[in-house]
């Protein structure tokens, strides 16, 4: 049965991509970049943008895996989606879901230090 076959090693590398794995891919999807995301920084806190679907043992792994970290706690938040005006035309701004993922103690990503999103 193809469901429960071992994988071998060309199916884990087709897997693979340039920001880890497929599921790293669908759940972290950018870093945010604002002003408290960056006094965050300095406490070892870094934010993320994830799937609506995602879970905190998923976002826990994907960091673990793309940025070689080891974390110590995550924190989701929804923010909800709201009515935005377009001159006469009123749309929908999507909802986010973002993470906020805590270090251990002297691990960094550097990507944030830098200021330069990916």
């Amino acid at each position: 049965m193809a469901l429960f076959e071992k994988k071998t090693e060309k199916d884990v590398k087709r897997e693979k991509t340039a920001f880890g794995t497929s599921l790293a891919n669908k759940v972290l999807l950018a870093p945010r970049i604002t002003e408290k995301s960056f006094i965050l920084s300095e406490r070892g806190e870094y934010t993320f943008r994830i799937g609506l679907t995602a879970t905190k043992s998923e976002v826990k792994r994907s960091v673990e895996e793309v940025y070689g970290v080891h974390v110590e706690a995550v924190h989701t938040i929804t923010v909800p989606s709201r009515k935005r005006a377009f001159g006469r035309t009123i749309g929908m701004q999507a909802k986010v879901k973002k993470a906020i993922v805590k270090l251990r103690k002297g691990e960094t990503i550097e990507m944030f230090k830098s200021g330069v999103a990916a």
